[in-house]
Protein backbone atom coordinates (compact mmCIF):
# COMPACT_ATOMS: atom_id res chain seq x y z
CA UNK A 1 0.00 0.00 0.00
CA UNK A 2 1.00 3.48 -0.79
CA UNK A 3 2.04 5.89 1.52
CA UNK A 4 -0.72 8.50 0.15
CA UNK A 5 -3.16 5.38 0.32
CA UNK A 6 -2.40 4.30 4.08
CA UNK A 7 -2.52 8.35 4.89
CA UNK A 8 -6.11 8.42 3.45
CA UNK A 9 -6.76 5.19 5.49
CA UNK A 10 -5.66 6.64 8.85
CA UNK A 11 -7.72 9.70 7.91
CA UNK A 12 -10.99 7.98 7.22
CA UNK A 13 -10.46 5.88 10.15
CA UNK A 14 -10.20 8.75 12.76
CA UNK A 15 -12.89 10.63 11.16
CA UNK A 16 -15.37 7.29 11.39
CA UNK A 17 -14.11 6.82 15.26
CA UNK A 18 -14.82 10.59 16.09
CA UNK A 19 -18.50 10.56 14.69
CA UNK A 20 -19.10 7.66 16.17
CA UNK A 21 -17.79 9.01 19.36
CA UNK A 22 -19.93 11.64 18.70
CA UNK A 23 -23.36 9.98 18.16
CA UNK A 24 -21.94 7.45 21.46
CA UNK A 25 -22.35 10.86 23.61
CA UNK A 26 -25.70 11.70 22.35
CA UNK A 27 -28.49 11.23 24.81
CA UNK A 28 -31.93 10.61 24.61
CA UNK A 29 -34.37 13.28 26.60
CA UNK A 30 -36.96 11.51 29.06
CA UNK A 31 -38.47 13.29 32.27
CA UNK A 32 -35.71 14.15 34.37
CA UNK A 33 -32.86 11.83 33.43
CA UNK A 34 -30.51 13.94 32.75
CA UNK A 35 -28.99 17.12 34.84
CA UNK A 36 -27.37 19.88 33.03
CA UNK A 37 -25.39 22.97 34.36
CA UNK A 38 -24.53 26.08 33.16
CA UNK A 39 -22.65 29.42 33.35
CA UNK A 40 -24.00 33.07 31.74
CA UNK A 41 -23.15 36.23 30.97
CA UNK A 42 -25.21 38.90 29.40
CA UNK A 43 -27.24 42.06 30.09
CA UNK A 44 -28.74 40.37 33.05
CA UNK A 45 -25.71 39.89 34.67
CA UNK A 46 -23.63 36.88 35.93
CA UNK A 47 -25.58 33.48 35.92
CA UNK A 48 -25.61 30.33 37.57
CA UNK A 49 -28.19 27.28 36.94
CA UNK A 50 -29.04 23.58 37.17
CA UNK A 51 -31.72 22.24 34.34
CA UNK A 52 -32.94 19.06 33.22
CA UNK A 53 -35.28 17.87 30.39
CA UNK A 54 -39.24 17.60 30.37
CA UNK A 55 -39.60 15.13 27.67
CA UNK A 56 -38.21 15.84 24.31
CA UNK A 57 -39.24 19.12 23.53
CA UNK A 58 -38.72 21.09 26.75
CA UNK A 59 -35.96 21.70 29.30
CA UNK A 60 -35.95 23.47 32.48
CA UNK A 61 -33.67 26.01 33.64
CA UNK A 62 -33.24 27.32 37.71
CA UNK A 63 -30.73 29.58 38.80
CA UNK A 64 -29.40 32.85 39.60
CA UNK A 65 -28.24 35.79 37.94
CA UNK A 66 -26.57 38.93 39.45
CA UNK A 67 -24.66 42.46 38.49
CA UNK A 68 -22.27 43.09 41.56
CA UNK A 69 -22.98 46.69 42.96
CA UNK A 70 -20.50 49.08 40.18
CA UNK A 71 -20.53 53.05 39.47
CA UNK A 72 -21.39 53.63 36.19
CA UNK A 73 -20.45 57.85 36.55
CA UNK A 74 -19.88 60.46 38.97
CA UNK A 75 -21.56 63.73 38.80
CA UNK A 76 -21.71 66.69 41.33
CA UNK A 77 -24.99 68.41 42.92
CA UNK A 78 -25.18 72.12 44.17
CA UNK A 79 -27.67 73.00 46.51
CA UNK A 80 -28.17 76.17 48.82
CA UNK A 81 -29.16 75.38 52.85
CA UNK A 82 -28.56 77.54 56.18
CA UNK A 83 -29.62 80.98 57.14
CA UNK A 84 -30.53 83.68 53.99
CA UNK A 85 -27.64 85.90 53.41
CA UNK A 86 -29.04 89.77 54.55
CA UNK A 87 -27.64 91.48 52.06
CA UNK A 88 -28.20 89.22 48.95
CA UNK A 89 -31.00 87.57 50.47
CA UNK A 90 -29.56 83.75 49.44
CA UNK A 91 -28.45 80.87 51.52
CA UNK A 92 -24.89 79.65 51.26
CA UNK A 93 -24.62 77.08 48.00
CA UNK A 94 -22.73 74.16 48.62
CA UNK A 95 -21.64 71.51 46.09
CA UNK A 96 -21.40 67.62 47.10
CA UNK A 97 -20.06 64.82 44.73
CA UNK A 98 -22.52 62.02 43.70
CA UNK A 99 -22.18 58.39 42.66
CA UNK A 100 -24.20 56.27 40.26
CA UNK A 101 -24.00 52.80 40.71
CA UNK A 102 -25.98 49.76 39.24
CA UNK A 103 -26.29 46.72 40.91
CA UNK A 104 -28.98 43.76 41.09
CA UNK A 105 -29.41 39.50 42.02
CA UNK A 106 -32.32 38.09 40.49
CA UNK A 107 -33.48 33.86 40.90
CA UNK A 108 -34.82 32.70 37.90
CA UNK A 109 -36.85 29.86 36.60
CA UNK A 110 -37.39 29.55 32.92
CA UNK A 111 -38.77 26.92 30.62
CA UNK A 112 -37.44 26.25 27.14
CA UNK A 113 -39.62 25.23 24.44
CA UNK A 114 -38.23 23.05 21.45
CA UNK A 115 -40.46 23.43 18.53
CA UNK A 116 -38.41 20.96 16.15
CA UNK A 117 -36.80 17.70 18.05
CA UNK A 118 -33.68 17.21 15.96
CA UNK A 119 -33.21 21.34 16.42
CA UNK A 120 -31.59 23.22 19.02
CA UNK A 121 -33.78 26.89 18.18
CA UNK A 122 -35.94 27.86 21.50
CA UNK A 123 -38.62 29.71 22.58
CA UNK A 124 -38.25 31.05 26.41
CA UNK A 125 -40.85 32.16 28.99
CA UNK A 126 -40.65 32.19 32.64
CA UNK A 127 -39.53 34.27 35.75
CA UNK A 128 -37.11 36.62 37.11
CA UNK A 129 -37.56 37.80 40.76
CA UNK A 130 -35.23 39.87 43.25
CA UNK A 131 -34.06 42.66 44.61
CA UNK A 132 -36.09 46.02 43.58
CA UNK A 133 -33.77 48.41 43.55
CA UNK A 134 -31.27 48.67 40.18
CA UNK A 135 -29.67 51.74 40.75
CA UNK A 136 -28.66 54.03 43.38
CA UNK A 137 -27.56 57.27 43.31
CA UNK A 138 -25.55 58.65 46.89
CA UNK A 139 -23.18 61.37 48.16
CA UNK A 140 -19.63 60.70 48.63
CA UNK A 141 -19.23 64.11 50.75
CA UNK A 142 -21.46 64.84 53.76
CA UNK A 143 -24.64 66.81 52.92
CA UNK A 144 -24.96 69.88 55.02
CA UNK A 145 -27.68 70.90 56.22
CA UNK A 146 -29.72 72.63 59.37
CA UNK A 147 -33.44 72.98 60.73
CA UNK A 148 -34.59 74.49 57.30
CA UNK A 149 -32.86 71.60 55.26
CA UNK A 150 -31.60 71.96 51.39
CA UNK A 151 -33.96 73.38 49.02
CA UNK A 152 -34.73 70.77 45.88
CA UNK A 153 -37.90 72.19 44.46
CA UNK A 154 -40.46 73.25 46.41
CA UNK A 155 -40.13 71.42 49.33
CA UNK A 156 -36.74 71.47 51.87
CA UNK A 157 -35.05 68.41 52.46
CA UNK A 158 -33.55 66.63 54.88
CA UNK A 159 -30.51 64.05 55.19
CA UNK A 160 -30.19 61.50 57.73
CA UNK A 161 -28.15 62.26 60.77
CA UNK A 162 -24.58 60.83 59.28
CA UNK A 163 -25.71 63.73 56.63
CA UNK A 164 -26.41 61.08 53.81
CA UNK A 165 -29.19 61.21 51.30
CA UNK A 166 -29.65 58.43 48.44
CA UNK A 167 -31.99 57.63 45.63
CA UNK A 168 -32.78 54.48 44.42
CA UNK A 169 -34.35 53.70 41.21
CA UNK A 170 -36.83 50.52 41.98
CA UNK A 171 -38.77 48.01 39.67
CA UNK A 172 -40.88 45.10 40.52
CA UNK A 173 -39.68 42.04 42.46
CA UNK A 174 -41.26 39.92 40.31
CA UNK A 175 -40.49 40.11 36.55
CA UNK A 176 -42.06 37.68 33.81
CA UNK A 177 -39.20 36.93 30.75
CA UNK A 178 -40.05 36.09 27.23
CA UNK A 179 -37.70 35.38 24.82
CA UNK A 180 -35.87 33.30 21.70
CA UNK A 181 -32.73 31.41 21.90
CA UNK A 182 -30.30 28.68 20.44
CA UNK A 183 -29.04 25.45 22.54
CA UNK A 184 -29.88 22.81 24.50
CA UNK A 185 -29.82 23.27 28.52
CA UNK A 186 -28.74 19.97 28.76
CA UNK A 187 -26.29 19.45 25.99
CA UNK A 188 -26.63 16.65 23.53
CA UNK A 189 -22.89 15.96 24.26
CA UNK A 190 -20.99 17.15 27.43
CA UNK A 191 -20.43 20.69 26.42
CA UNK A 192 -21.79 23.74 24.38
CA UNK A 193 -22.70 26.95 23.89
CA UNK A 194 -25.80 28.55 23.44
CA UNK A 195 -27.54 31.70 23.04
CA UNK A 196 -30.20 33.70 24.35
CA UNK A 197 -32.23 36.51 23.74
CA UNK A 198 -35.62 38.54 24.86
CA UNK A 199 -37.27 40.96 27.02
CA UNK A 200 -38.00 41.45 30.47
CA UNK A 201 -40.94 42.58 32.06
CA UNK A 202 -39.87 44.82 35.19
CA UNK A 203 -43.15 47.18 35.50
CA UNK A 204 -43.12 50.66 35.75
CA UNK A 205 -39.64 52.14 37.68
CA UNK A 206 -40.08 54.31 40.69
CA UNK A 207 -38.01 56.25 42.40
CA UNK A 208 -37.36 56.95 46.04
CA UNK A 209 -35.52 58.75 48.02
CA UNK A 210 -33.92 58.29 51.88
CA UNK A 211 -34.16 61.08 54.07
CA UNK A 212 -35.97 63.28 56.69
CA UNK A 213 -39.58 64.94 56.42
CA UNK A 214 -38.14 67.07 59.23
CA UNK A 215 -34.84 68.08 61.00
CA UNK A 216 -36.05 65.98 64.28
CA UNK A 217 -37.71 62.98 62.33
CA UNK A 218 -36.19 59.74 61.72
CA UNK A 219 -35.07 58.88 58.19
CA UNK A 220 -36.66 56.68 55.96
CA UNK A 221 -37.86 55.60 52.43
CA UNK A 222 -40.04 57.76 50.48
CA UNK A 223 -41.27 57.65 47.14
CA UNK A 224 -39.89 60.71 45.07
CA UNK A 225 -42.64 62.98 44.31
CA UNK A 226 -41.75 64.89 41.04
CA UNK A 227 -44.51 67.39 41.05
CA UNK A 228 -42.71 69.28 44.05
CA UNK A 229 -39.56 69.92 41.28
CA UNK A 230 -39.51 71.61 37.74
CA UNK A 231 -40.42 70.76 34.52
CA UNK A 232 -37.09 69.13 33.46
CA UNK A 233 -37.17 66.56 36.53
CA UNK A 234 -40.22 65.84 35.99
CA UNK A 235 -40.35 65.29 32.13
CA UNK A 236 -37.07 63.03 33.20
CA UNK A 237 -39.13 60.48 35.90
CA UNK A 238 -42.03 60.42 33.48
CA UNK A 239 -39.34 59.09 30.63
CA UNK A 240 -38.07 56.70 33.31
CA UNK A 241 -41.20 55.63 34.57
CA UNK A 242 -42.33 54.73 30.99
CA UNK A 243 -39.22 51.78 30.50
CA UNK A 244 -41.33 49.19 31.45
CA UNK A 245 -39.02 46.16 29.68
CA UNK A 246 -35.47 45.02 29.80
CA UNK A 247 -33.41 43.73 27.13
CA UNK A 248 -32.15 40.83 27.50
CA UNK A 249 -28.95 39.18 26.03
CA UNK A 250 -26.81 36.41 27.04
CA UNK A 251 -24.65 33.56 26.59
CA UNK A 252 -23.83 30.34 28.45
CA UNK A 253 -21.69 27.72 28.44
CA UNK A 254 -23.35 24.16 29.39
CA UNK A 255 -22.49 21.03 30.46
CA UNK A 256 -23.93 18.02 31.18
CA UNK A 257 -23.35 16.61 34.31
CA UNK A 258 -25.60 13.24 34.73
Amino acid sequence: MSRINKKAALLTMFAFCSVSLLKAQEITYGYFNHIGAGVSIGLDGIGIDASAPIGEYVQMRAGISFLPSMKIFGTDFDYRYGQKDPTTGRRPKNEVDVDVNVGWFNGKMLFDVYPFKDSDFHLTAGLFAGTRAIAEACNKSPILSDEQGINIGDEPYFPDDHQNGKIELRTNVVKPYVGLGYGRDVPRTHINLSFDMGVMFWGKPTAWVWGKESYNSPAEWEEFDANKFDNSIQDAVKTIGNIKIAPILNMRLGFRIL
